[in-house]
């Protein structure tokens, strides 16, 4: 055992006790400052809250009840349209039109990307340099032929 100047040395904290306690919670103080509030959000209820509306504010919107009993108006009959739903492959027939008559040509039938069958009409005599003009008619399972619109410049084209 020491005795003398040398007892009085003892080892001497360099901060006080609170200061040391105050320092080790203080990042458990700011932990649960901001923790508390992502835990809150926990015990809220889920019930009001979606993808739409993260915040909860107010009720779920309700859709609008399904049509029912709607009618759709008639289309007016198109004659291009009858030709081609009546037209095999190569067939040719003169068409009234409102603005007069027209040659047309079933030229081909084919099963478009979307599954609906389509038919492709040439107009005027086959003869002319790069192709007639021409249309494409598919059947819609719920309007009955009807005119496509060209998916290239040029629209259809004449394929002998």
């Amino acid at each position: 055992m020491l005795t003398g100047p040398a007892s009085a040395r003892r080892k001497c904290p360099t901060r006080p006790t609170t200061v040391r306690v105050a320092a080790a919670i203080r990042p458990l103080a700011l932990l649960l400052a901001l923790a508390g509030p992502m835990l809150a959000g926990c015990a809220r209820s889920t019930a009001e809250s979606s993808w739409w509306n993260p915040a909860g504010i107010g009720p779920a919107p309700q859709s609008p009840p399904p049509a029912t009993d709607v009618v759709l108006p008639a289309r007016a009959a198109d004659p291009l349209a009858a030709f081609a739903a009546r037209a095999r492959q190569g067939q040719a027939e003169s068409v009234q039109l409102p603005q007069g008559v027209v040659s047309a040509r079933m030229v081909r039938a084919y099963n478009a990307a979307s599954g609906r069958e389509c038919r492709e009409l040439q107009f005027g005599p086959s003869g002319i340099a790069g192709g007639a003009p021409g249309a494409t008619y598919c059947n819609d399972p719920s309007q009955g032929w009807v005119a496509a619109r060209a998916l290239l410049r040029g629209g259809a084209v004449y394929r002998p």
